[in-house]
């Protein structure tokens, strides 16, 4: 990890990265033609694989791959379908209907690398023209989808397979199919909310700055809300925030919008944490300028610091909140913040600081709370107006 510790076997098997991706084993410096590959290049895991298979959570049976055209082609795609149609992996609530009276919510979740390695699949020679539609694609990123379907199985729950590692081009991918799915499944255009993944992140806050009206709520994991913060010249201020680059009728839109958010961050997982004490400080000083209280600010904008130690449990680095916050806090509240016991909610913890890490200086005199509800029970929360 970032402080040069030795990172151990994951024994607690909570990893989950669904990815069309090839493991090749190089030794010594060997070019990765002469290396020794784990697939066919098409995802499907050669028998002799040195590599282990991936560790597929339940629920993933459930997942349906739909097309979506969305009317234009992305300019910088590498490969795209010849009509523009975006692949999208869809949990349908149970006894799903298009035509009921009341639409469903929906939750996004966009993947950590910006992009999700979704690809034609061509074989010339055996007249082959398809999109590749194997479950190493990012429906399951550290098991984010299911679990939502599992603890929200009322709501839509889909991750778009964007193409496009360009960010305001991936949030217009995202932002199309979501107006897609008012149109055509049902949505409910009042309760969607976004979830990021590192790179995913940048992804869902773009997609937050074009468009505020589509968005209830934002769940940063392991990233940023606005862009990437440098921690040395963060002091509570727009122009040292990760909202920079945005514009001051873009950040009004958002809070006239009143969008929320929840963001999860590891304590050494780079910048991500000081960057995030720094967002929650200019967003809730933003909404106490527009008028909203201390308890409507303590509802709707929100903040969690998870401690090394679990990471380590883990076998983990700090930057796999996503994996924590999958596998634990969207269905119960984040109350085991220190190795041996849960804190009360409404209690308060700081960082406890490990030695050699650089950002420290930045990040250790913060105070977080413990909030007593679990991610999903926020979210439904929001959705239901339970918070005022």
């Amino acid at each position: 990890d970032c402080l040069g510790n030795k990172i151990y076997p994951n024994a607690a098997n909570k990893t989950c990265q669904g990815r069309n991706l090839d493991l090749i084993l190089c030794l010594n410096g060997a070019d990765i033609k002469d290396g020794i590959f784990s697939t066919d290049t098409k995802g499907n895991a050669l028998e002799d694989s040195v590599w282990a298979e991936t560790i597929i959570a339940s629920g993933i049976e459930n997942a349906e791959l739909v097309s979506v055209n969305i009317g234009w082609e992305c300019p910088d795609y590498e490969q795209v379908t010849e009509n523009g149609e975006v692949p999208v992996w869809v949990i349908w609530p149970k006894d799903y209907d298009p035509g009921r009276a009341e639409p469903y919510p929906v939750i996004n979740y966009a993947a950590g690398g910006g992009v999700c390695y979704w690809q034609i699949f061509k074989d010339e020679a055996a007249g082959i023209y398809a999109d590749a539609n194997n479950l190493k694609c990012n429906i399951l990123y550290d098991t984010m989808v299911v679990e939502w379907a599992e603890q929200f199985p009322e709501a839509i729950v889909m991750s778009v397979n964007n193409h496009s590692y360009n960010t305001e081009n991936a949030a217009l991918e995202i932002n199309s199919v979501l107006d897609y799915a008012i149109e055509n499944w049902n949505a409910d255009p009042d309760k969607i909310l976004i979830v990021g993944n590192s790179q995913g992140t940048i992804i869902g806050s773009d997609c937050i700055r074009q468009r505020p009206d589509l968005f209830a709520g934002f769940l940063e994991c392991n990233g940023n809300f606005g862009g990437m913060g440098t921690p040395t010249t963060a002091d509570g201020t727009i122009p040292h925030s990760t909202f920079a680059s945005w514009k001051m009728s873009e950040l009004g839109a958002l809070v006239d919008n009143e969008v929320s958010c929840w963001m999860f961050n590891g304590e050494t997982d780079g910048t991500n944490a000081a960057a995030a004490q720094d967002t929650y400080k200019v967003l809730s000083g933003l909404y106490k300028a527009a008028g909203k209280s201390d308890q409507w600010i303590f509802d709707h904008i929100r903040i969690s610091g998870v401690q090394s130690w679990k990471f380590k449990e883990w076998g983990e680095t700090d930057h796999s909140v996503t994996k924590v916050v999958a596998a634990n806090y969207i269905e119960k509240p984040y109350t085991d913040v220190y190795a041996g016991g849960n804190l009360a909610p409404g209690a308060s913890y700081k960082f406890t600081g490990l030695e050699g890490y650089q950002y420290y200086p930045y990040t250790l005199d913060f105070t977080y709370t413990v909030y007593a509800e679990s991610v999903a029970e926020w979210c439904k929360a929001l959705f239901a107006g339970d918070y005022e």
